[in-house]
């Protein structure tokens, strides 16, 4: 396979991905607050969004995000226990501590953790590192074990300065390090470039496979699994094995025949098949970088919780409960404005002179404002209507859904560390946070597996 054919796998495998990334920035949006981004079609078929579709109507969109305290609580209650497990050892600990808890967020948002075990000198400490990657960035070949292990082709978009992709690709080598600035320093490349994001701001929302932040260089990694054929020896008389390229049979049968002359003894062989990882490194025009061969891949990645090879997250359970919540929220919110306020009658021949109607509405809205009329006698002027909404259940249904979904994410009062109500006892309170744990065990038990197989790979030393 050339490097044209390897380019274009990994681009269909990105755009395989499309679908999760798209659910993946969702979910996010919802988890941080942007509740009313969803796209609609209003009355005349137009698509815009939510929070658009509200204010064309008159409604505030209002937002009691639940979701942001659902996954805070989960992921303090990780933490915590990840502190408790350390105990003596939290100070050293801590760095890795902070690095699980932020994959594990993700994990609750996106139903996906990645990382990457690579060995490298950092700050003068040489050893194995495991680096939280970003889902948005990664994509994969097909699988089907949960795992991974019987995954043939496996990438990720990296972006980087031009010093560092030096420091890396070029290896001291002076013609090398000419081509690749000739190659990312290439007027065409640059005009391909994304604007610079602002800090703070989201810096994967809308990644392409080649095109990178102005002032940084796309790189991107791509493993595949790989089949070679050789033939593997065994040498009985010095008791040794070896491998042979697979065209040696007719070198290796030549000097049996001369070591059977001689009366030794032979060598025997077998022609086999072995896999191999190769990993290469690609600018955004298909050239190749770099490459390498590994006993295996170094990412390590858990999909949550792949029935089907299908991801759902723990966010993605709560966003229609949310949005029933927001709902209310903002009947509630319209409610309360209109029986603030009332309607106001105003006979169309008392406008004053030089005053629309478009200026008597507004006024009528601001609380100190003026509306000037002309008053006809035996003719009643401008009236306000005023009328009491009632009890219309708003609350009940608010605290039904809440209800709802302490119960469908699992995290309730004890597990958020609430103090018990009423005149509850210890025990009950305690059974409380055994239920909760129940709940929540699965996603626990999934993230804890996944982090065992990377520390596994860590102490392997890969």
């Amino acid at each position: 396979m050339n490097m044209d054919n390897y380019i274009e796998a990994a681009l269909q495998a990105w755009n395989n991905a499309a679908a999760f990334r798209e659910r993946r920035l969702r979910y996010k949006r919802y988890t941080f607050g942007d509740q009313w981004g969803d796209t609609v079609k209003d009355c005349d078929g137009v698509w815009l969004t939510e929070r658009r579709c509200m204010q064309d109507s008159n409604y505030v969109p209002v937002t009691g995000n639940v979701i942001r305290q659902l996954v805070k609580a989960a992921v303090g209650y990780y933490r915590t226990g990840r502190k408790s497990a350390a105990g003596d050892k939290y100070e050293s600990a801590a760095p890795g501590i902070a690095a699980d808890t932020r994959t594990f967020e993700e994990f609750l948002i996106s139903g996906c953790a990645v990382h990457y075990i690579k060995r490298e000198n950092r700050g003068g400490d040489m050893g194995p590192w495991a680096d939280m990657l970003n889902p948005a960035r990664f994509f994969t070949g097909p699988f089907s074990d949960p795992y991974g292990e019987d995954i043939e082709m496996v990438g990720y978009l990296h972006d980087m300065s031009l010093q560092r992709l030096l420091m890396r690709f070029a290896q001291g080598d002076r013609g090398k390090a000419a081509r690749l600035r000739e190659i990312y320093e290439n007027p065409e490349m640059t005009a391909f470039s994304r604007p610079s994001r602002l800090l703070g701001a989201s810096c994967n929302d809308s990644i392409e496979f080649g095109r990178s932040d102005a002032g940084l260089c796309r790189v991107i990694e791509l493993w595949t699994f790989e089949l070679n054929d050789r033939m593997r020896c065994h040498d009985l008389e010095m008791g040794r094995f070896y491998y042979m390229p697979s065209g040696a049979k007719a070198s290796i049968d030549r000097y049996n025949l001369a070591r059977k002359k001689m009366k030794r003894m032979l060598v025997k062989s077998k022609w086999e098949m072995t896999g191999e990882w190769v990993c290469r490194f690609f600018s955004p025009d298909g050239q190749l970088l770099g490459s390498r061969k590994a006993s295996r891949h170094p990412f390590v990645f858990c999909f949550y919780p792949f029935i089907d090879g299908e991801i759902h997250s723990f966010v993605e359970e709560l966003i229609e409960r949310q949005r029933t919540v927001n709902r209310l929220l903002s009947l509630n919110d319209r409610v309360l404005s209109t029986a603030a306020k009332g309607a106001l009658l105003f006979p169309e021949n008392q406008l004053a002179k030089g005053m629309s109607a478009k200026e008597a509405a507004e006024q009528w809205a601001s609380p100190d404002g003026v509306i000037l009329y002309e008053a006809i006698a035996g003719l009643p002027g401008p009236q306000q209507v005023m009328s009491s909404c009632g009890d219309l259940g708003i609350d009940r249904l608010l605290d039904r859904e809440m209800l709802m979904m302490e119960r469908a994410s699992g995290v309730n009062d004890a597990m958020r560390g609430d103090a018990p109500g009423g005149i509850a006892s210890a025990s009950l309170y305690e059974s409380r946070r055994e239920s909760a744990r129940a709940v929540m065990s699965d996603l626990f038990d999934t993230f804890d597996s996944f982090i065992a197989r990377r520390d596994r790979l860590l102490c392997s030393g890969l």
